[in-house]
């Protein structure tokens, strides 16, 4: 797993941003989901997806976060099993992906049902050979992909869309599978988020424009007191430098001296290619002090010291 990989996975991980995406994707931002009602399953499946003949082949695959939600109703307790994947790239296959990791959930409920009525002699012909009784009852699964890049999603977002050209009265027999998908340059309304995710995700759609960026980071709050791990995340997934080892009270970072720090870092470094450039191509140091800004004379000339050792 990559750094970025990881990163995106234990952040999501947090029962807080968790809830948050999925009230935002499935509830338009109204908070039903609690994260109290979250508990954390382990994300490595394992299904023999033909039931419980000893000669099927088993089959492991591993999400990124996987959590169990159950939701106290009038009629008793609901269970949902909610899937998260991390995306940083373009995923082409993402619709085949997705719905190999439902039906193992799904093959996985259907093996833990078998296994509980092994011991039950009152099951059919039928229930025993399938493993399932006519009274079981599967947990739904709904597996939700969050986009980490800032531009648009070009890849397939359902099975049809990764067929060539098949012929309508073929393919409407042909189960569709459609992921469930954010992206952030999608988004009109990030105030439909309660927790950090919101900023997170609005910054992300910003990156692409330094200028816009930038205008976002002066002007919205939320920026000037941010979550450590959310201003790490930003660093590493918008590919930014920002200088965050200077936090302010309680922990925070302020975004906005990181990005005056990274502002500053940004014209040194373009300033000093220019000063190399203009050392390779025989400048004299005094013309070059007179002309490049951004950088001190007395940095100009370690510059131009260097690069005579060098040669």
């Amino acid at each position: 797993m990559g750094r970025k990989d990881a990163i995106t996975k234990e952040y999501t991980s947090d029962n807080r941003i968790f809830a948050d995406l999925f009230n935002f994707f499935l509830y338009g931002g109204r908070q039903v989901i609690r994260p109290e009602a979250l508990k954390t399953r382990d994300s490595a499946e394992v299904a023999i997806p033909y039931g419980t003949d000893q000669k099927s082949v088993p089959a492991q695959k591993q999400r990124d976060v996987l959590k169990v939600y159950a939701a106290k109703e009038a009629g008793g307790v609901t269970y949902l099993l909610l899937g998260l994947e991390n995306q940083s790239d373009q995923h082409y296959a993402m619709p085949c992906k997705n719905m190999m990791y439902d039906a193992m959930n799904y093959s996985s409920q259907v093996s833990q049902a078998g296994k509980s009525h092994r011991s039950d002699h009152k099951a059919d012909r039928a229930e025993y050979l399938s493993g399932f009784t006519k009274d079981d009852r599967l947990m739904p699964v709904v597996t939700l992909v969050l986009f980490w890049g800032a531009g648009e999603w070009d890849a397939p977002r359902s099975l049809h869309e990764m067929f060539g050209d098949v012929d309508e009265e073929v393919l409407k027999y042909v189960p569709d599978y459609r992921i469930n998908l954010i992206v952030p340059a999608e988004i009109d309304n990030f105030e439909k988020f309660t927790s950090e995710i919101g900023p997170v995700l609005k910054f992300i759609r910003e990156s692409q424009d330094k200028k816009r960026l930038k205008e976002l980071v002066y002007t919205d709050e939320r920026y000037k007191s941010m979550d450590p791990e959310s201003a790490r995340l930003l660093n590493e997934v918008a590919g930014l430098k920002l200088d965050l080892t200077a936090e302010s009270k309680g922990g925070r970072v302020d975004m906005c001296k990181g990005w005056d720090d990274y502002a500053e870092d940004r014209v040194k470094s373009s300033a000093r290619d220019t000063v190399i450039r203009m050392i390779r191509k025989g400048a004299q140091l005094e013309f070059i002090i007179d002309t490049v800004t951004g950088l001190s004379e007395e940095e100009i000339r370690e510059i131009y010291e260097q690069e005579l050792l060098v040669k």
